[in-house]
């Protein structure tokens, strides 16, 4: 499998794939934090009514106030313990932001009930449907660190992605199995993966070091995917699978959504484009954010086999 990145911004998972050395970008790898354009987010119409141009899309703050009307104005996120210095961070962030902050990680209850309502309020207004990221509710599997909850990252995939893929099409197909299979890469161990063939898989970004199925899964997606990353900027030899997680979950507290852009050929080949994007509301490298959208679009390769598992080309 193998992923190319064509904007310049810090980015994370991307997709699995196969080397592809026909690509121009491999050397435009996330080297510099950049915000989407203004003019960009500014017309993003899709999110209203996609194919229409109504104006801006409403931001996380907005849909909080229509769904969560007993609370707007009031701070919503009081930690039923006693506030923490991540906590307090949070409301620091909160504060200079001017909207709530909606944490993937360690999220409340509020959080997830407030999250719930939005969710429902998107798929009933614009027919949105949840990615699928397979039964995640199976007693065999082994989390690594318990079962995961995406109702906040669905929310916020939701509230920011500009395509809306027609049920079963080849698009809404691709983007599910990347996402089920950033899923089993983040909080499954290898061997219980059902998106790969264990006995003939690798992984390559921008041109870079392929690794195998011995090193992918425990050097983590983050680290094989920056490791053509200038080392100023993000040196992957130095980063656990562990300690990469935590750099971006704090840089990006409310989540690194993903979508399929545009697929240009199905099995056993799979080609498509590809959108990662993130509010920059945490802290990475001594840089704090300051709720900029960083943007980024790559290219990606699948090979699969007969039973649609992802394998070496």
């Amino acid at each position: 499998m193998n992923t190319n990145s064509s904007d310049k911004a810090h980015g994370g998972a991307g997709s699995p794939g196969e080397r592809d050395s026909d690509s121009e970008n491999d050397d435009e790898v996330y080297d510099t934090l950049s915000p989407l354009p203004n003019d960009v987010l500014n017309n993003a119409v899709e999110f209203n009514d996609l194919g229409t141009e109504e104006g801006p899309a409403p931001s996380h703050h907005d849909y909080y106030d229509q769904q969560c009307p007993e609370s707007s104005g009031a701070d919503p996120f009081s930690p039923v313990a006693a506030p923490t210095t991540a906590a307090s961070r949070r409301r620091s962030v909160e504060a200079s932001s001017g909207r709530p902050i909606f944490p993937v990680h360690n999220p409340t209850k509020q959080d997830l009930t407030h999250a719930r309502k939005i969710l429902e309020a998107l798929q009933t207004k614009h027919g949105f449907v949840t990615p699928d990221r397979g039964n995640l509710d199976d007693p065999s599997i082994l989390w690594k660190e318990g079962k995961p909850d995406y109702t906040i990252a669905d929310m916020v995939y939701m509230l920011g992605k500009t395509k809306n893929h027609a049920p079963g099409s080849l698009e809404e197909t691709v983007e599910n199995f990347v996402k089920t299979w950033e899923m089993e890469a983040t909080h499954k161990e290898f061997y219980q993966w059902t998106t790969v063939d264990q006995s003939s898989y690798e992984v390559q970004a921008n041109g870079g070091k392929v690794y195998s199925s011995y090193e992918a899964p425990w050097v983590g997606n983050y680290n094989w995917l920056l490791s053509t990353c200038d080392k100023e900027l993000y040196d992957s030899t130095n980063e656990t699978f562990e300690s990469s997680h935590g750099k971006f979950r704090y840089a990006f507290p409310e989540g690194f959504p993903f979508e399929v852009l545009e697929v240009f050929s199905g099995p056993p080949k799979i080609t498509f484009t590809w959108r990662h994007w993130a509010i920059f509301s945490g802290e990475f490298e001594g840089h704090k954010g300051n709720g900029e959208t960083i943007n980024m679009t790559g290219f990606g390769v699948a090979y699969m086999n007969d039973k649609l598992k992802a394998k070496k080309n």
